[in-house]
């Protein structure tokens, strides 16, 4: 299987992982904890901006009704509140 594991990818911060998972969308998501999800948890700015430039669903909710903004809110990421709201997420 050459799927990519984008979720740990973001959390170990392997920027050549997220960035191929962004060209060829392989990947094996099983819920819906996404990777702007993941992004926003993390903090790391450049993996965001990727993620954010590739994706429309900036406010897409997980199963837990938590978005992106949600995340990086409760882990007190300012600079993940700033990209996002920059790039339109819905206070």
């Amino acid at each position: 299987n050459d799927s990519i594991d984008i979720i740990n990818s973001i959390r170990k911060q392997n920027l050549l992982a997220v960035y191929e998972y962004i060209s060829t969308k392989r990947t094996n998501l099983s819920d819906d904890f996404l990777p702007i999800h993941a992004a926003a948890c993390v903090g790391n700015p450049l993996i965001l901006h990727l993620i954010c430039l590739n994706t429309t669903k900036i406010d897409v909710l997980d199963n837990s009704g938590w978005s992106a903004l949600s995340y990086a809110t409760y882990y007190e990421q300012l600079l993940m509140i700033d990209i996002l709201l920059s790039y339109g997420a819905d206070p």
